[in-house]
């Protein structure tokens, strides 16, 4: 019986050290980018607004996005995603693109050495039309690459923009 509970103290107690070395790993990762909103998006019907989007990628230096959102335009219409205070310079097809099936497609670089750190991605320039709720959603498909000479993925983490027609 001592046996059989010594067993089970020391399983669980390398279940316990596990779980905190896999915690702490994934904590401490530095290899990934954030895409995020601030502050309180809400608009009201017929008004326009624009809502700041953020990319934080650590230390790591990237210089290249493919970052696609999506979203209801029932309640709101897109105008643009504007890009002139971003801190890539370089964009495919001159400017992002606004879809009418409700999708935004920011394709762009910068040169070398890249960008480190955290700064505006752009802001989507936006008019509400029917009150409600309106998230913007992030497509798997989105993409955050290195200056590394191998363009090598980072991982992407993204939050849900929200936005509020009034």
């Amino acid at each position: 019986m001592k046996l059989k509970k010594r067993h089970i103290t020391v399983l669980a107690l390398f279940l316990v050290l596990s779980s905190f070395l896999i915690w702490r790993r994934v904590s401490d990762d530095k290899n990934f980018a954030v895409v995020s909103s601030t502050g309180s998006n809400e608009v009201v019907v017929g008004e326009e607004t624009n809502v700041q989007v953020f990319l934080d990628v650590k230390e790591k230096n990237v210089n290249a996005v493919k970052i696609i959102i999506l979203f209801d335009n029932d309640k709101v219409l897109v105008k643009r995603f504007d890009v002139d205070e971003s801190v890539f310079n370089i964009w495919i097809d001159d400017r992002p693109k606004v879809t009418d099936e409700g999708m935004i497609i920011v394709e762009g670089g910068i040169p070398t050495p890249g960008f480190s750190g955290s700064g505006l991605l752009g802001e989507i320039v936006l008019e509400g039309k029917e009150k409600g709720a309106v998230k913007f959603l992030f497509d798997k498909e989105s993409k955050v690459l290195l200056n590394d000479g191998l363009g090598s993925e980072v991982s992407l983490r993204t939050e849900t923009i929200k936005v509020i027609v009034k």
